[in-house]
């Protein structure tokens, strides 16, 4: 038997992009309006899958394995803490999809699945202003 270093093969869940994709089809399926990839309004910030919801700016933020520790629990790394946390600074309320929870709905195949999972995430988002936490 021989040892892979990640078991995981499928872009939609290796790249950052390719999370983005198969986030973005979710949300567009639960008929949200998911704004293109853009720059934060000073230009510092990427914000990958942008989204107004009930006039709180939620910025949807995917977590590839490149940006967490590589063994179970897959911790974020300080990059992705920092990316979060600027986002949050620009007054972005961050849902994070970190790329282990997304396979494990992948699976699934069923983009009803997928959605809910993300449903579940907006339902349960705070619409206090954003805090500087630990994701």
């Amino acid at each position: 038997q021989q040892f892979s270093s990640c078991k995981l093969r499928d872009p939609a869940v290796l790249t950052q992009r390719g999370l983005e994709a198969s986030v973005r089809q979710a949300l567009l399926h639960l008929g949200l309006p998911v704004g293109a990839p853009c720059l934060s309004l000073d230009g510092a910030v990427r914000v990958g899958l942008p989204l107004k919801y009930n006039g709180v700016a939620v910025a949807w933020q995917v977590v590839p394995p490149a940006w967490c520790s590589r063994n179970p629990p897959h911790t974020p790394t300080a990059e992705a803490q920092a990316q979060a946390w600027a986002l949050q600074y620009r007054g972005y309320t961050v849902l994070t999809v970190p790329f282990h929870e997304w396979a494990a709905v992948l699976e699934s195949g069923d983009v009803v699945v997928q959605a809910g999972y993300l449903q579940s995430m907006l339902n349960g988002l705070s619409l206090t202003a954003p805090r500087m936490a630990n994701l």
